[in-house]
């Protein structure tokens, strides 16, 4: 019968014919003893490949045309298939956008604005220009800024006897050295136990393919894509047929490819294999739910050991609340709370139990935070210049307004505003949040007083007798409190979290409904219409558009929740895990449907809802093979391993290239007009508004690495295993396959990151295991998957009586999913409770070294990492006397509180990444600044080169050297000028018009004449 789906069994295929109106034989795309009668019109109707009907052996072929619907040759199309267009000759078959959108013109122009940009900037540099006049100081704060690259990065400071700073090694252990917190830890646990997850799943699903006898019947079927399989010689003439009586001709025939196989033979070991994948769903659901909550368990019991085993300065300090905000003296608050720790347990300030440290108020300055950050840049400069890393020309004063200040008045400005800050009566007054942290100066007080005032006693302050103070352990490192948010409450903290969760959605989904879905149903489908894989320039222009959306996405992710207003990052990291694997999880769907979609679309067999649960359907099976195979080769390697591979290079190699190309362009080369030149200042990180002028502190920033991003890591450690789960309601040999595959990544990606996070990422703190807690709340999204699949398994074998219909089969799956999420939830929250520390008490028996001790190797305290605290000890607080020696006062008293500082205790430092050196002695500073980098970090080969390039007669200085006049290169320039004088004199009007617009409306940007003097003194000599 015409296009009805027959079987075959392979041998008797030289005998078998159609009925006239419908001669050709089509082979189905998923099972090749299947195949369709029909006619000359209508071959690639039912399998999408094969669109040439060969009149010689009544077989519908491939031609060589991509995309054909309809051949008359090999190598002549008559028909393409919707979305594309027939080239004239008829030899090709090109997507129908690309003619609308005139993709080559785009090119085309991208060419000629490319080509002709460097032409000018190559004119403008070497012949119409001279030099900036600040290019040295510029060339230094980007020498600068290169080095500062390498101290970002995770490495082991110390304040004691010995090295400063040391490299951690790849092998080092993550749970004995206290290198970024235990969130770092935590993460590679949970890669081990993906790799015994992975395990479980491989050797399970293997067992099921190989017990079940499918292998037989798949073994010429796995090899892939029938298409390309069935066309080759080698591979026909593997299966010809001798007829007998007419040796020794051989005939050959797609349909003898399949080998045993036939479609009795499919449905019986379907049967067998669905019984058995019933029980081994219910094995591996079993065991997967056993060891994720033993995980679990294990994970709280690990974080809680290395709390015990790595002493910081979380350990020291209290968390009080509930505090006046116009209580913004340390020492009165200090002896105030001291005095009533020794009041309430009637022990001597001296005793290790109630002995405080000093405290560090938590500052409401939410609506000063730039002001204060530019203060910060400030004080850290001074620091700079006074130990003589760099020269007072080389900081943001230079770029500063009014113009012509320098550092020196700008600090006096600052110790102006930081007075009036901390004066009675003053309308700038700063306030406090009403959080401060007690340290303590021992861990034993820490426990004590928590247990008397959250058990004991009341405490309340004299000045507001009705609120009373609240007491709780900090979960958090003082370099993890966001100290800028402190002034926002809770109640506007999740205000701001349930509005930027609706943008982040409205985003997510117009950007699918306004970029993604043109793509798809223009560029994608129109290639899945016809068989075909995606591919093609436009493929390439939408790919690397939806690439820079996801990019765009990802930084929008990032401020929004740096804005959010929480006061702990590991709240924000928790935001960011979140949004990124919502992401994550909505590309990834898309990327199955499309892939879905294509393999669905390979032929003309219709397969309804109803077909999912049928188990003996060839056709199904079939298309459950050609899918899991796309699958796999979409995870592996791409997925797996070459988007991880890519990311040194397009994360960290092309960045670092591309910005300090930039920066030598705009502010060391000065090659373009000035209002080009502005415009690619935008492309710069950290860029200052000047353009003559680059600032140390500017360069440092615009450079500065990727941070270590664990959350954004985590995303992936819950996308892979989802996406090799969602595969276990189908029969294919590349399952197990699959789970091998994930075992693998897990192995490479745990060896990948650790080269990562200790050579490539600037370092980030996670101190705490939130983030480890929400992943392991997410994990149960793949354990209910894999329980959904034990219930489609159930429904094929008909195990589960009453359900007869589709919807009712799929609404129970749905049913399955959610209730096993809500039993892992429940379990996990219950059983294990992640959020609590009831159980973590230290060892009275371990050692309890004072707090200031532990300085010498955190570096960081409660003090130097309090922005406004440390503004305060420079401006108001600490006084150099005439002698050198450093006084400390406030308001004219004595202060005893400890003050922001380094390795003395006495001069002010802030803490901040990069910039440790600076809390060392003066005399290891330039020692550890002029430290070679890695040689396992990429910038380390990098660097030299740049640098002989800089001090070097390379690169356009050696032409503009060449063709400059000098006292005895007139020569040079009679040899050059014939050429060089037409081009002047048709671009030095345009130019000086332009910057002549520009500086009239833009005055921020507004520069000297003697910047836009002719270097070459032709004006004034009649040259052009």
């Amino acid at each position: 019968r015409c296009s009805r789906v027959m079987s075959t069994n392979c041998t008797v295929t030289y005998h078998t014919t159609c009925p006239e109106a419908c001669p050709f034989k089509a082979p189905s795309s998923t099972f090749p003893c299947l195949f369709q009668c029909v006619n000359e019109m209508d071959c690639s109707a039912g399998n999408r490949g094969l669109g040439l009907a060969d009149n010689a052996s009544y077989l519908c072929k491939q031609c060589e045309i991509r995309n054909c619907r309809r051949c008359t040759s090999e190598k002549i199309c008559a028909e393409c298939y919707d979305g594309f267009l027939l080239h004239d000759d008829g030899t090709r078959c090109f997507l129908a956008v690309e003619r609308h959108m005139h993709v080559w013109k785009i090119w085309t122009c991208l060419r000629i604005l490319v080509g002709g940009l460097l032409l000018v900037g190559f004119v403008y540099r070497c012949i119409l220009r001279g030099e900036n006049k600040h290019r040295v100081q510029n060339q230094r704060a980007i020498h600068r800024a290169m080095q500062h690259r390498h101290l970002t990065k995770v490495q082991k400071w110390s304040m004691s006897q010995g090295e400063p700073v040391q490299r951690y090694p790849l092998s080092t252990n993550v749970h004995l050295d206290h290198l970024v917190g235990e969130g770092m830890a935590l993460f590679y646990n949970n890669l081990v136990f993906l790799m015994i997850f992975a395990c479980v799943a491989w050797f399970t699903t293997w067992g099921i393919h190989h017990l079940s006898g499918v292998s037989e019947i798949t073994g010429t079927l796995r090899v892939g894509d029938f298409l390309t399989t069935l066309t080759t010689r080698n591979r026909l003439l593997e299966h010809a047929i001798s007829v007998p009586g007419n040796e020794p001709a051989l005939v050959i025939s797609p349909l003898r490819s399949c080998g045993k196989a036939s479609s009795s033979d499919v449905g019986e070991k379907m049967k067998k294999y669905a019984e058995l994948s019933f029980w081994g769903m219910g094995f591996l659901y079993v065991v997967s739910f056993a060891l994720s909550l033993a995980y679990a368990g294990f994970q709280k019991r690990a974080s809680n050991a290395y709390k015990r085993r790595s002493t910081t300065m979380n350990d020291y300090a209290i968390c009080v609340t509930g505090l006046p905000p116009h209580l913004t003296n340390e020492d009165e608050l200090c002896l105030w709370l001291q005095e009533e720790f020794c009041k309430a347990t009637g022990k001597q300030d001296t005793d290790k139990e109630v002995a405080i440290s000093g405290v560090s108020i938590g500052y409401d300055y939410t609506d000063r935070a730039g002001e204060v950050e530019c203060m910060i840049d400030r004080l850290i400069e001074s620091v700079e210049v006074a130990h003589g890393h760099y020269g007072a020309e080389e900081t943001t004063a230079a770029i500063a307004k009014p113009p012509g200040a320098t550092l020196d008045e700008l600090l006096n400005e600052d110790k102006k505003t930081v007075h009036a800050w901390f004066q009675q009566g003053s309308a700038q007054a700063m306030r406090s949040s009403g959080e401060v942290f007690v340290v303590m100066r021992h861990k034993a007080g820490v426990q004590a007083m928590l247990q008397h005032f959250q058990h004991n006693c009341e405490l309340y302050h004299p000045m507001d007798p009705k609120t009373k103070l609240r007491f709780t352990d900090t979960k958090n490192e003082p370099v993890s409190t966001c100290w800028w948010h402190f002034g926002v409450t809770h109640m506007r903290v999740w205000g701001r979290l349930a509005f930027a969760s609706v943008k982040l959605l409205l985003m997510i989904g117009m950007v699918q409904l306004m970029f993604v879905k043109p793509i798809a149903e223009h560029v994608i489908l129109p290639y899945v219409s016809g068989g075909n894989p995606a591919g093609g320039s436009m493929f390439v222009m939408a790919g690397t558009f939806l690439g820079w959306l996801n990019m765009m996405m990802c930084i929008q992710i990032y401020f929004t929740s740096y804005d959010l207003g929480f006061h702990r990052k590991d709240r924000r990291d928790v935001v960011i895990f979140w949004a990124n694997f919502l992401l994550t999880l909505i590309n990834t769907v898309f990327q199955i449907v499309i892939t879905a979609v294509q393999v669905y679309n390979q032929s003309a067999e219709d397969l309804g809802p109803e077909s999912f649960f049928e188990v003996r359907s060839v056709v199904r099976f079939a298309k459950e093979l050609a899918l899991a195979r796309n699958i796999f080769l979409m995870l592996n390697p791409g997925m797996f391993f070459v988007g991880n591979l890519m990311c040194p290079i397009m994360a960290g190699v092309v960045p670092y290239l591309w910005n300090l190309f930039l920066m030598k362009v705009i502010y060391v080369w000065q090659c373009l007009p000035r209002p080009l030149l502005r415009l690619l200042r935008l492309l710069v990180p950290w860029a200052p508004d000047n353009i003559d002028r680059y600032p140390v502190r500017y360069a440092e920033k615009g450079l500065e690495g990727m941070e270590l991003g664990l959350p954004w890591d985590c995303a992936g450690n819950i996308m892979f295993p989802l996406i090799c789960c969602s595969l276990l309601p189908v029969a294919s040999p590349y399952i197990w396959e699959v789970f091998r595959g994930l075992f693998c990544w897990a192995c490479f990606y745990y060896c990948f990151c650790r080269y990562m996070h200790l050579r490539f990422f600037k370092a980030q703190y996670y101190t705490t295991r939130m983030v480890d807690c929400h992943v392991n709340i997410a994990w149960g999204i793949p354990l209910s998957v894999i329980a959904s699949s034990w219930c489609i398994w159930a429904l094929r074998t008909d195990r589960i009586p009453g359900v007869t219909t589709w919807w009712e089969k799929w609404a129970l799956t749905a049913a399955a999913f959610c209730l096993s999420y809500l039993l892992w939830y429940v379990t996990y929250m219950f059983k294990v409770r992640p959020f609590s520390r009831d159980d973590l008490r230290w060892d009275s028996d371990l050692d309890d070294p004072p707090v200031d001790e532990v300085k010498n190797s955190t570096l960081y305290t409660w003090y130097n990492c309090n922005p406004v605290y440390a503004l305060k000890c420079k401006h108001l607080i600490v006084h150099e006397s005439s002698n050198g020696r450093f006084l400390r006062t406030l308001d004219g008293k004595r202060f005893r509180n400890p003050i922001a500082s380094g390795w003395d205790g006495e001069s002010v430092r802030f803490f901040e990444i990069g910039k440790e050196y600076l809390l060392l002695r003066p005399d290891v500073q330039q020692g550890v600044h002029d430290r070679p980098g890695s040689k396992l970090a990429f910038e380390s080969y990098f660097d030299p080169v740049l640098q002989y390039l800089d001090n070097s007669d390379q690169g356009p200085d050696a032409l503009y050297a060449l063709l400059k006049p000098t006292a005895n290169g007139e020569e040079k320039w009679n040899a050059v000028r014939p050429l060089v004088e037409p081009l002047t004199t048709a671009v030095q009007p345009y130019t000086e018009a332009v910057e002549r617009t520009w500086e009239a409306g833009a005055t921020p940007f507004h520069t000297t004449s003697s910047q836009s003097q002719d270097p070459f003194g032709t004006m004034a000599s009649g040259r052009g």
